[in-house]
């Protein structure tokens, strides 16, 4: 009998984790079954949100301003959530879009609503995803398309070419991801990153990029980018405690780096499946920079065990999962660090992956022949209609469309897609994840953001923490390679070779 109880209790544990930190955001009252909070707002919209997820509101008479997640400052390393949204309350929408906002990293969704206006938007990177309606008279939001779909009997799209998208081998090779706004419901689309939804109007508006990033000395971008990273990190260091992956990638060093005042509040660790060797470069290299700081460094190991019914409630909270990392999430997030806030080094690589890449004409489906979509007219138009919004502007702004399309297409979608898949066992947030922050790094000289060689994020390792600086980062012959090419004058020759045997 007491065996029976135990299964019950385990059984009852997980369905608490459905649309774990998810919300809902409604216009009338809804009959959705999950373990969560009703706040019903001045306006008639009703908020509900999953326990897991920290709601913080700021109210003045019928105007509100409402955080969901977790919002860190960069200027101030005693902000909690309610200081930050009461700061954030007192500007206007212009001020608050065009100055203050780009501050704050985090994983949030801020929504206003003040005499005039009522809007939502989200972090940098869309970390915190919301989804909303295209068909109805007042917009609704969710965490996640199908939960808006079941709850407003929205059926899956008949359009052929959407169709056939997501059930073609290159959806699933991608990871199961969208198209920047698009989901297999016509009237459900999401909030891309960088933009604005007006929940009276229904209409969508960019805000960012919007003045032009101009040149600054290498020694101005190392000092101004690595005291709001370091503030980022504080400030999230005296809230809760802390875990960061380290491997043998730059941008897992360079958060290493800028934890250094904060480090005793932070637990530094690497995964390791069963199967992984000791003398795989992401643990042997760690183990490298550790020696030189005394901070200790955890090897996390975990196998593949994981409940079927904890699998099942992940398949229920995201319209598309998969099982990749599911043993991950239980033996390491959920049963050893649930209470920790994660912080990986996504959003590193945006101002470098592509800085100096182009396509040779930038349409739709060249760009989709970029990323690997060959001959698909669906997401070559979509990204036509991207790429009509956005050309002019980077170029006014003077940020390769290419790194921007990377931001807002690959971290938005692919990147950020296992956060949701993770948020039944732990939350977590990118540090770099704020736009003051990329618009530093933007203001490199380009040859300093070059994918390889990478002086910019090396330098600004250096400048924070030499002792860590000097240890290489991916020791991986292709990577080695390429330096050397590059360093020889070789790059653009044995670029244009390749291109020959590969066209």
């Amino acid at each position: 009998m007491d065996y029976l109880l135990l299964i019950t209790d385990q059984l009852n544990k997980y369905q608490s984790l459905y649309l774990s930190r998810q919300f809902i955001l409604a216009p009338e009252e809804i009959h959705e079954s999950f373990r969560c909070d009703k706040y019903p707002l001045s306006n008639g919209y009703i908020l509900y949100s999953h326990k897991n997820l920290p709601v913080t509101i700021q109210t003045n008479r019928n105007d509100f301003v409402l955080l969901l997640g977790n919002i860190f400052s960069s200027l101030d390393i005693h902000a909690t959530n309610k200081s930050i949204i009461r700061e954030l309350a007192s500007y206007s929408t212009d001020e608050l879009l065009n100055n203050k906002i780009k501050y704050y990293s985090g994983r949030y969704i801020l929504v206003v609503k003040n005499k005039k206006e009522f809007f939502l938007l989200n972090d940098a990177s869309a970390h915190r995803k919301a989804y909303y309606t295209t068909n109805t008279d007042k917009i609704w939001c969710a965490s996640q398309p199908h939960i808006l779909a079941k709850l407003l009997g929205i059926k899956i799209s008949d359009n052929q070419e959407k169709s056939n998208f997501y059930s073609s081998k290159q959806f699933l090779d991608r990871g199961l991801c969208g198209i920047l706004n698009d989901t297999p419901y016509d009237e459900i689309l999401q909030l891309t990153p960088n933009k604005l939804l007006n929940l009276y109007t229904k209409k969508v508006t960019r805000f960012w990029p919007a003045e032009k990033i101009s040149e600054k000395p290498i020694q101005s971008v190392y000092k101004e980018s690595a005291k709001l990273l370091k503030n980022i990190i504080n400030n999230a260091s005296e809230r809760f405690d802390l875990m960061l992956p380290v491997t043998a990638g730059r941008d897992s060093r360079l958060l290493l780096a800028a934890s250094k005042g904060a480090q005793d509040k932070i637990l530094f660790y690497t995964n390791k499946n069963n199967y992984e060797k000791q003398d795989h470069c992401d643990i042997k290299i760690p183990k490298r920079i550790f020696k030189n700081i005394e901070s200790e460094h955890h090897i996390i190991p975990y196998d593949n065990d994981c409940p079927q019914e904890f699998e099942d409630i992940i398949k229920k909270n995201i319209l598309f999962s998969y099982n990749k990392y599911n043993t991950l999430f239980y033996q390491v997030y959920y049963k050893k660090y649930p209470e920790r806030l994660n912080m990986p080094g996504i959003c590193g690589e945006i101002t470098y992956k592509w800085a100096n890449r182009n396509i040779k004409k930038y349409d739709g489906y060249n760009l989709a022949e970029f990323f690997h979509f060959h001959n698909n007219e669906y997401v070559a138009n979509h990204y036509q209609i991207w790429l009509d919004e956005i050309l002019e502007l980077c170029n006014k702004c003077n940020i390769p469309p290419l790194t921007l399309f990377f931001w807002e297409e690959i971290i938005s979608n692919w990147a950020i897609h296992i956060s949701q898949m993770k948020d039944i066992a732990q939350d977590e947030f990118y540090p770099m994840n704020f736009t003051a922050f990329q618009e530093i790094l933007f203001s490199a000289p380009i040859k300093y953001r070059d994918y390889y060689s990478n002086y910019l994020f090396k330098g600004l390792i250096k400048y924070m923490r030499p002792e860590i600086a000097g240890i290489s980062f991916n020791p991986t012959w292709k990577f080695k390679l390429i330096i050397l090419i590059k360093k020889l004058g070789l790059y653009s020759f044995v670029k244009k070779i390749s291109c020959l045997f590969h066209s």
